[in-house]
């Protein structure tokens, strides 16, 4: 039985993984966007954050596709990516790697001059705290553990963890397992990304082509900090549509672990664009009381960025037509 706080707050608590929610196999409140043109579904599997935002779009799913790219290509740093025989090509340019203005001022500036192996914000290793903290200059110690970071993801296809957590690669095959949409429609997706990626092998046949990019991602909340994020988007010619897979090598706040997608599906004449965040956020695994008290503002945060980026991509959508109202907010229960 769900508690009486729950039922005061509007939160529906069940036991199991996802399939009973919006974000099921089936995704039923997508015969609602025709008339919602715009609907966010969250919930919350421990310890993920998952949070699905699909417009209807007049593009063509070909145009919409192609503008989306364009879009995810504006922050393209020149490094070699991952290709069709499931390697990246050395050399690495990790000197293009270099640090976003926004990274080196402010607190984001302070965040990084007092690392510490005790206490230190931006989301490094135990083992890489201790040369931030020693070194004389510690911008540049920091941007070399991210670039060493990045060499190991595309040389050897090692996502390195956060604090004592040596690897990522076991959150991110949860993460798949806990999209039960990804696994019904794209199958070679989730297979890919579940097991073959991490042994080298090549990606399915749908793969066009990968790039790596880095971002400075704005909130919008003035708590929270804009965040810092370096990752691989490839890109999958679908049965089912234009698919865009982004996964994220290192985020200097926030996110233990996280995940995107992108989908453009044909629609008629248009298309329906969806955008999936799935996300291991530090606070919401934290006591029941923490979760409680900040999983809201996170959820906000993610939608308003979700909301602000789809109408930010040229005519993919009208501004008149698209609004926040009648989102869809489903959470499930944690340990």
């Amino acid at each position: 039985m769900p508690s009486k706080l729950a039922l005061l707050i509007g939160v529906a608590f069940s036991t199991g993984a996802l399939a009973g929610s919006p974000l099921g196999a089936e995704r039923s409140y997508l015969s609602d966007l025709p008339k919602k043109h715009e609907i966010t579904v969250s919930d919350f599997d421990y310890p993920f954050l998952i949070s699905q935002t699909a417009v209807l779009s007049s593009l063509s799913a070909a145009e919409a596709g192609a503008r989306i790219e364009k879009h995810l290509r504006k922050p393209i740093v020149d490094l070699s990516a991952h290709g069709k025989d499931g390697r990246a090509a050395a050399p690495f340019k990790l000197e293009n790697i270099r640090l976003p203005k926004g990274v080196v001022v402010g607190d984001q500036l302070e965040a990084i001059q007092t690392c510490k192996l005790e206490k230190c914000q931006m989301k490094l290793q135990d083992s890489e705290k201790p040369s931030v903290e020693k070194s004389a200059n510690k911008v540049a110690e920091y941007q070399r553990l991210i670039r060493e970071r990045v060499r190991a993801y595309l040389a050897e296809n090692k996502l390195a963890g956060y604090e004592d957590r040596a690897s990522n690669e076991s959150f991110v095959r949860k993460m798949i397992g806990a999209w039960p949409f990804l696994a019904a429609k794209y199958p070679d997706v989730a297979k890919y990304f579940s097991g073959d990626f991490w042994k080298k092998l090549p990606p399915p046949p749908t793969f066009t082509g990968a790039f790596i990019k880095q971002e400075l991602i704005p909130f919008g909340l003035s708590r929270l900090q804009p965040i810092y994020r370096i990752g691989e988007v490839f890109a999958f010619n679908e049965p089912g549509g234009r698919v865009f897979f982004e996964m994220h090598v290192y985020s200097d706040h926030y996110f233990d672990s996280s995940l995107r997608m992108w989908e453009i599906i044909p629609a008629g004449t248009g298309s329906q664009v969806i955008v999936t965040d799935i996300m291991e956020i530090d606070e919401l695994t934290k006591s029941g009381f923490v979760r409680f008290l900040y999983q809201s503002e996170m959820e906000s945060a993610i939608r308003r960025y979700q909301h602000e980026e789809l109408g930010g991509i040229d005519g993919l959508v009208s501004a008149s037509r698209v609004t926040p109202r009648g989102n869809v907010r489903y959470a499930q229960s944690t340990p």
